[in-house]
């Protein structure tokens, strides 16, 4: 064996020249390597640099003590049998050289013979030592091996995804096979096929475009399917969590070994798992031996794993197919898996008339208008919040669908499809038109003769048509203040029309907030000083720049301001607050924004009756006024319920958001936010 021969070397440490040549001489024809060394300093660096299968070694060396020289040795190498030699043995000596290791010892002048037989027994305990070692690591090794598929095994048979199957079997084939790219190709009977990629080490796009190419040409050499590396779906697979640091200092270039596996179900090839590395002969037998034992436990699991999931298809599609609504499902890269009839309904969608044409993202987008890729790239940035949007199809009539889009997560918090809800709403929008134009016209209508009875009562008031006494006056007045609330009223509720119709026009120009509260404060004061409330200012002090339309703005601050001198009792206060701010200090406000942008603020913070907190997410809702027995009366009151809602709607419309803070019984401040003005750089 090359162990045997590499090991069969003794190494003779004596200050007698003579004894070194004769021992020298003898165990050399008798076939061991020998070297020789008259000092013990020489014979230790002798061992720290060659492997000795056994070592003679006299007991009274000139420079250092024999036994000084055993107790390093065995530090150097502690399985190295040494055999200590003397010209005057005694028991205490050759006790004190077996306490610190020695194998044997002999006596001068010693018998060849005898100290042949001595060496030859060292030399056997060595190779035996030796052989031991070997066959522990690589049962050790096997041991390793077969809990790694053990583990495998049990792993995949809880996997119900491909893509946490294939990460499974990746990560086990990993601790027992070094390599710096997987590459696994799958393919299923519709010539579907996707590529799964995973890195262990960096390589470049041209190491990875190889592999692919390698395993393509691999499965269409042996399989009787056929596939075009264009048409492949690639899915990177998450970084593996390393076995060992790499010392890689730059990307890989050139594949320099390879080894791969084929993927059967019933003998029939359906995909191949290739390894790529990048050094020489990086792959050993027992590494394909392993990786094909792998291979054949993942053919399994992806065969159980179909029949599990058409199963579950099978389930599912009778569950959507009794829905009243559309219902898709799709996977992780946008491929439907599941539609009900009342979906294809909905999209004018018959297969027997596509003429082969797959229905797919593109079918959608062309033919139908409804972007599938849009609507899934929304639903990852939101989160897990539900994405809604609006489908309008003219095939074979217009038709209004709203598209409810939820993300569906594995046990592990990976994305692996969603599911669409479509439901037609092309009568809900046609009722809504028909509902704004009514109000828009009745309105209109309502105008005419609103103006008639004001300018009428205006001029009997003012006594060009005849005197009139106290009474009179009075009852004049209250009729041009009703008159006022009734036109306020229209205009509130056409307004909100507009809005929710998306018809009202936001004509943004650059303005100063500071100018435009001011001059809105000014207006609102004469209110203010009828209720004794003391109105304040609560500006920065630099100019408040931004984008938007001044008369919108004006009509947003107008209905705080207003609201909040409504609801403040005499002699409380109202204060109203111009500046700016960014989205990291927004957050203090549980609003999530671009942490990029730059907003400004606008608040009206009141002294009034304040509001309890389980009504602040509905004031901004549409005709939502509070008036329940414990909440301080708001009957007496006047107001649409309308001012907030559209407050909100401009603000929406202008970017921004609005929102309440409230302490019942205290006090309520209601904010808006619009985005501000980007400075840009000046270039150099």
């Amino acid at each position: 064996m090359d162990h045997e021969n590499k090991f069969k070397k003794v190494l003779i440490v004596d200050d007698e020249k003579h004894i070194c040549e004769m021992l020298s001489e003898f165990f050399s024809e008798n076939g061991f390597g020998v070297e020789t060394s008259f000092t013990g300093k020489k014979a230790l660096e002798k061992i720290e640099k060659k492997g000795f299968s056994v070592m003679l070694l006299d007991i009274k060396m000139p420079d250092v003590d024999g036994i000084e020289i055993l107790k390093k040795v065995k530090k150097i190498d502690p399985d190295l049998p040494v055999i200590m030699m003397t010209g005057n043995i005694s028991a205490n000596s050759a006790i004190e050289s077996v306490r610190y290791g020695a194998y044997d010892y002999i006596t001068k002048p010693f018998d060849l013979e005898e100290a042949f037989s001595a060496v030859r027994r060292g030399w056997e305990k060595r190779t035996l030592e030796i052989q031991n070692r070997i066959l522990l690591e690589e049962l050790k090794k096997k041991v390793f091996e077969l809990e790694v598929l053990y583990e495998t095994a049990n792993a995949i048979s809880y996997t119900l995804d491909h893509k946490e199957l294939l990460r499974s079997l990746l990560e086990s084939l990993q601790k027992v096979v070094k390599y710096d790219l997987s590459c696994s190709l799958l393919v299923n009977k519709d010539k579907e096929a996707e590529i799964y990629l995973q890195m262990i080490n960096p390589v470049t796009n041209g190491f990875i475009e190889s592999a692919k190419k390698r395993a393509v040409e691999l499965f269409n050499t042996e399989s009787e399917l056929r596939i075009n590396k264009k048409d492949i779906n690639i899915i990177k697979i998450p970084e593996l969590k390393k076995s060992s640091p790499t010392n890689l200092k730059k990307k890989l270039k050139d594949i320099r070994s390879n080894v791969f596996a084929f993927l059967k179900n019933n003998g029939k090839i359906e995909g191949v798992i290739n390894l790529s590395g990048g050094e020489k002969k990086a792959f050993t037998p027992n590494d394909i031996r392993l990786l094909n034992t792998i291979a054949s436990q993942m053919s399994s699991a992806i065969r159980g794993l179909r029949g599990v999931k058409m199963s579950e298809k099978s389930k599912m599609e009778k569950l959507v197919e009794s829905m009243s609504d559309g219902v898709m499902m799709t996977d992780e890269v946008g491929n439907i898996v599941v539609m009900n009839p009342q979906a294809m309904k909905m999209l004018c969608y018959r297969r027997k008339e596509d003429n082969g044409i797959n229905f797919t993202q593109n079918f959608l987008r062309k033919e139908r208008n409804f972007d599938l890729d849009q609507i899934l790239k929304n639903l990852k940035k939101a989160k897990g919040r539900v994405v809604s949007c609006e489908i309008k199809l003219n095939f074979p009539q217009e038709v209004i669908l709203t598209a409810d889009a939820t993300e569906v997560k594995s046990k592990n918090g990976h994305f692996v499809g969603a599911v669409i809800v479509l439901r037609d709403i092309t009568e809900q929008k046609c009722m809504e038109k028909m509902k704004s134009e009514f109000i828009s016209n009745i309105s209109h209508e309502l105008r005419t003769p609103l103006t008639s009875i004001k300018n009428s009562v205006s001029i009997l008031i003012s006594g060009v048509a005849g005197s009139l006494n106290g009474d009179q006056k009075e009852f004049l007045s209250i009729t041009r203040r009703n008159v006022e609330r009734l036109n306020l009223l229209i205009n509130a509720v056409l307004d909100f029309s507009k809005l929710e119709s998306r018809k009202m026009k936001i004509n943004k120009k650059l303005i100063d907030l500071c100018s435009l509260c001011d001059i809105v404060f000014k207006a609102i004061q004469s209110q203010a000083l009828e209720k004794k409330i003391k109105l304040q200012k609560e500006f920065c002090k630099s100019p408040v720049k931004t984008y938007a339309d001044p008369e919108r703005i004006k009509q947003v601050l107008t209905n705080l301001l207003g609201n909040a001198i409504k609801f403040t009792p005499e002699g409380g206060k109202v204060f109203l607050g111009v500046g700016e701010i960014s989205a990291k200090e927004l957050k203090k406000y549980k609003l999530n924004l671009d942490s990029k942008r730059k907003f400004v603020i606008v608040w009206v913070k009141d002294t009034g009756i304040g509001i309890k907190a389980k009504y602040l997410d509905k004031i901004f809702d549409r005709f939502h006024r509070i008036e329940e027995e414990d909440e301080i009366s708001t009957h007496k009151v006047c107001g649409t319920g309308l001012g907030l809602a559209i407050s909100k709607e401009i603000a929406e419309l202008h970017g921004g958001r609005t929102w309440a803070q409230s302490e019942f019984g205290k006090g309520s401040t209601f904010y808006f936010i619009i985005p501000a003005i980007v400075k840009r750089r000046k270039a150099v």
